[in-house]
């Protein structure tokens, strides 16, 4: 489905799928949005109208995809195995077979033609898609579970088993280290001045990135499943088994259906 950030409004639903759906992707200018699912396809739709543009076929569950910015390019993970791929060509350009099995692609700001990558053990790794190369890599100290990005592609954030690596673009060089444990995914606001963290406890925690001090708690969620900030930073969006849930990153302020009125 397609909704509002402001206010969580549906604007319209995305039908064809035939499993689950793993993974998706939407671009700047929100008109194209790629899913990845477990009916072994990749595909791209018209955010304007709804309408399915592409069906990527792949022999396996599509863990993860992604739309190259300011191209006709995107990148497809299924089992130990990347796909670069051009909107104006039938076939794939490159496929890559790895020795890993890779569980996340993250795309790299600075170079489109770069992922970060992710398996279940504690490697990231910057690979070139073409060839496979890998440029760099940075092994923690415990395995890891999620990456996300900041929105400037500056920050790379490695969710792992006894808190949160910061890592900076390209270099994978360690910044800073958060020790939080209970973490199930974790966002940093646009400002780079907080990190969002969901919690095995069902809990939302705000925390100030420079000091680790924490701001705000948000309790009696249902087991999340992703967290997002919204580009302007005023929204966190939570996904979990059933529902999305919407909080404020400051209440009190007038912002989409919150009235500005403190709770």
């Amino acid at each position: 489905m397609l909704r509002r950030g402001e206010t969580g409004d549906w604007v319209g639903r995305f039908s064809g799928h035939k499993g689950a759906i793993w993974r998706c992707d939407i671009d700047p200018t929100a008109t194209r949005l790629i899913t990845s699912s477990a009916d072994y396809t990749a595909r791209v739709w018209d955010c304007v109208n709804g309408q399915e543009v592409r069906k990527l076929d792949h022999g396996q569950v599509v863990r993860c995809s992604l739309l190259v910015p300011e191209s006709t390019q995107l990148v497809t993970l299924a089992y130990k195995t990347i796909r670069l791929w051009d909107m104006r060509d039938k076939d794939c350009v490159s496929a890559v077979n790895t020795d890993r099995d890779y569980k996340q692609l993250v795309m790299c700001q600075e170079d489109a033609q770069l992922v970060y990558t992710r398996d279940d053990t504690s490697c990231i790794s910057l690979m070139e898609v073409s060839t496979g190369k890998i440029l760099h890599s940075r092994v923690l100290t415990s395995q890891l579970n999620q990456l996300s990005i900041s929105h400037d592609g500056m920050l790379l954030l490695a969710n792992h088993n006894t808190g949160i690596t910061v890592l900076c673009e390209y270099s994978l060089d360690v910044l800073k280290e958060f020790k939080i444990s209970g973490i199930s995914y974790s966002a940093i606001h646009p400002s780079k001045e907080i990190i969002a963290t969901s919690h095995n406890d069902n809990s939302i925690c705000l925390t100030e990135f420079d000091t680790n001090t924490l701001i705000r708690t948000y309790a009696g969620l249902e087991a999340s499943c992703q967290i997002e900030y919204s580009p302007d930073g005023e929204v966190i969006a939570v996904g979990t088994g059933n529902e999305v849930y919407l909080w404020p990153n400051t209440p009190g302020k007038k912002y989409g259906l919150w009235s500005g009125i403190e709770s």
